[in-house]
């Protein structure tokens, strides 16, 4: 998927603040948002003029290719379970772990991939500023290895 560009530049919260509204809904309870199943789903958790937030639900073995956040920074914590994120780095696709309590920002051009590679359902909590304003990205052929 060919990455998108927004019209008009809207200013992001800094990564400071996005850290500390991620950690605060992740330290509440995301999942009694999600709707039940068995494939990947998310729900919108909080939403500002500043930020959106979504939670999201990875079971063993589903993922989202490669995307980006159409110029929304964005700070991600994983509450259970564990993802694999592969991402963009210069000319290179580098890979790190997210475990459980993990948390990291990511730059408003950001490009990765998130897969749940484990047998055991992980849940993350993504906020994004500006609040993005197409999620069609979710929608995406998506990964599943089940």
């Amino acid at each position: 998927m060919a990455p998108s560009r927004r019209q008009t530049a809207l200013p992001g919260l800094d990564a400071h603040t996005l850290s500390t509204i991620v950690g605060g809904l992740a330290s509440a309870d995301p999942a009694a948002f999600l709707p039940a199943g068995d494939c990947r789903r998310w729900a919108l958790i909080a939403s500002t003029d500043a930020y959106s937030a979504w939670a999201i639900a990875w079971p063993g073995g589903t993922g989202l290719g490669l995307h980006d956040h159409d110029g929304s920074a964005a700070a991600i914590r994983v509450v259970t379970g564990q993802l694999r994120e592969r991402f963009v780095s210069g000319d290179e696709l580098t890979t790190r772990w997210l475990d459980a309590g993990t948390q990291h920002v990511l730059a408003a051009d950001h490009h990765h991939e998130m897969i749940n590679v484990g047998s055991v359902e992980a849940i993350s909590v993504h906020v994004y500023s500006p609040p993005l304003r197409d999620t069609t990205f979710r929608d995406d052929p998506e990964i599943d290895l089940r």
